[in-house]
């Protein structure tokens, strides 16, 4: 009833806004100019079967999103940008203010056509196309984003990092050229990385090390008709015991390799990517390291209807363990479901601009397999079923 209420309440403010001319705040002191934007998303999802932030099987009114972020342009060469974001997600999210990324940017060579600097601070993980957008419904594909590529389950881990990066953008009569790499820390205070999921409820946490790094590169040809890209990384998590643990030592490294990209027409655009994912678990209880190879594609088509009006329709397939890919022998050795091991999802989706600010969307997935779902949310897997539908409306308002 609270999350049905605060919906109710989320939408009722939504559509009065709806017509309000934008409020972004844009304004020049001493200091340099500032700007001041800012974004808000209601979501309800149903489900047939499966949990998907919230109690979906009900109708959940528990995913909603509301942000505010900043540019400051300190002198012609220094930047200071940030965004503060409270979201709910069901079980995975808590909808407490985090400061989702905050840092310096510092121009520090510059010529006609290309210029490098440096970022210290919370930095944006410079991971496939989507993931430094995907925060404001307006600039993401999709309600949710392909679940194979860009898990919302482990949002925090993925989204930005503490540390320092260096970056180069080149400008070419036809395109641009743009790389990013980052030294950084990763985050962990995501509830799906709590160590109940990975140690089966130790007392001590998890802590990012310092020699997690991404980089990535993008090239643009045509006023962006075309954009191919190559993305990798290597993140490292430690488990910290307790005073008293029977774990002395834990953690994994994941490193993950895509390559992406994207043709736009007139009309129509088309987008994909693919990403190979290595994962490896160690602790001080197991007889040995735990290694996988996991395989995530998607490919999406949009149309553009109307001025607007959008429609798309995408595949996204994850599997765990290229070597296990119907997840029988994970089964034979468990006792858990195979279908935990995979997810493949067909998904239809509409766009409707109602103004420059205000959003709807709406979108159907037909999901076989639950490879990218919460245990918070589903916490009996045995009780979880293959073959499942989820749908999904929103509204959102930016300024």
């Amino acid at each position: 009833m609270k999350g049905l209420q605060t919906a109710i309440t989320a939408f009722s403010v939504l559509a009065q806004i709806a017509a309000a001319p934008a409020m972004a705040v844009n304004f020049d002191t001493d200091l340099g100019n500032i700007q001041v934007h800012g974004f808000v998303t209601q979501t309800v999802l149903h489900s047939d079967d499966n949990n998907f932030f919230g109690n979906s099987e009900d109708t959940s009114f528990e995913f909603y999103e509301a942000g505010l972020n900043g540019l400051w342009q300190l002198s012609p060469n220094l930047k200071l940008a940030g965004q503060i974001l409270a979201r709910d997600a069901g079980a995975t999210d808590d909808g407490k203010v985090r400061v989702d990324y905050a840092f310096l940017d510092y121009n520090f060579w510059r010529s006609d056509s290309a210029h490098a600097g440096l970022k210290l601070g919370r930095l944006l993980n410079p991971y496939g196309m989507y993931n430094d957008t995907r925060d404001v419904v307006h600039t993401r594909p999709s309600i949710l984003l392909p679940q194979s590529i860009y898990f919302d389950v482990n949002r925090n881990l993925a989204l930005s990092s503490d540390g320092a990066s260096l970056y180069y953008q080149q400008e070419f009569s036809d395109g641009g050229l743009n790389f990013e790499l980052l030294s950084v820390k990763p985050r962990t205070r995501d509830p799906d990385l709590e160590p109940a999921i990975f140690f089966t409820d130790n007392p001590g946490g998890l802590e990012g090390d310092r020699s997690t790094w991404f980089a990535r590169a993008i090239y643009s040809y045509d006023l962006d008709r075309v954009r191919v890209g190559l993305a990798a990384g290597s993140i490292d998590v430690n488990y910290e015991p307790a005073e008293v643990d029977p774990i002395e030592s834990a953690g994994f490294n994941f490193k993950p390799l895509l390559i992406f990209g994207q043709y736009n027409a007139e009309k129509w655009s088309l987008t994909g990517e693919f990403a190979n994912r290595r994962l490896e678990l160690f602790a001080s209880v197991l007889p040995a390291n735990v290694k996988s190879v996991g395989h995530s594609y998607f490919l999406q088509y949009d149309y553009r209807l109307a001025p607007a009006w959008e429609a798309f329709i995408r595949y996204d397939d994850l599997v765990w363990d290229k070597n296990d890919r119907n997840g029988e022998q994970f089964a034979a050795a468990t006792g858990l479901p195979a279908h935990s091991r995979y997810a493949k999802d067909w998904t239809l989706g509409l766009r409707w601009d109602v103004s420059d600010n205000f959003l709807l969307r709406a979108e159907f997935h037909k999901v076989k397999g639950t490879g990218w779902l919460s245990s918070l949310e589903n916490s009996n897997p045995l009780a979880t079923q293959k073959d499942w539908r989820l749908f999904a409306l929103s509204a959102s308002y930016r300024f």
